[in-house]
């Protein structure tokens, strides 16, 4: 037995509003039959410990999206030492692991979904190692202390009129071992 929390407002901030004039909770609620809709707990948007508090209660964290930009709850997700069940679409998959820092599944089947959930549920101690992996994966890639150097950096560097900035080889060096470097080169100028 499970319960379902949604952190976040009604409103869209990423994409487009639905034409129906739907929240996408009330298109989901009308679409989906739940077996026991008493478990579905919708808490709105909560302050940021409160979220974290969540995050940090909560046995796995299901981030499906569509290929687009990473939400910055992903990785907030996996600081926070969750089993996050992302969907396998980039850019997910640029920081997943599927098995190692977190699971992958099928963007398009509930029933992969289901299994995942499953799985959290049915090996506790592999689920352990996984969310650790998550949060020292956040904390060795993409930890503020780590990354803000680097921007305010680039960004000198840029202003300095730099073509191939130095501070692009430090952020290739991070990422060095990342299937997507190739994207990283193009991103700071690099052929």
């Amino acid at each position: 037995e499970f319960f379902y929390h949604a952190e976040g407002a009604d409103g869209v901030s990423y994409g487009k509003k639905l034409t129906n004039g739907l929240t996408y909770r009330e298109h989901m609620m009308k679409e989906v039959t739940f077996s026991d809709p008493s478990r579905i707990h919708f808490m709105g948007t909560l302050p940021y410990d409160r979220f974290i508090e969540a995050l940090q209660g909560g046995s796995a964290h299901i981030y499906l999206t569509y290929p687009f930009v990473l939400s910055w709850s992903m990785v907030e997700s996996m600081s926070a030492g969750c089993t996050v069940i992302g969907s396998d679409t980039t850019p997910v998959t640029e920081v997943i692991e599927d098995g190692r820092n977190g699971l992958l599944v099928d963007f398009f089947s509930a029933r992969a979904v289901a299994n995942r959930v499953n799985e959290v549920f049915a090996h506790p101690t592999r689920m352990q190692h996984i969310r650790e992996a998550a949060r020292q994966t956040v904390l060795d890639k993409y930890a503020l202390k780590t990354l803000l150097p680097l921007h305010l950096g680039l960004i000198d560097d840029l202003a300095r009129g730099e073509l191939t900035p130095p501070t692009a080889q430090k952020i290739n060096a991070l990422y060095a071992n990342s299937e997507h470097d190739t994207f990283l080169k193009l991103a700071v100028g690099q052929r």
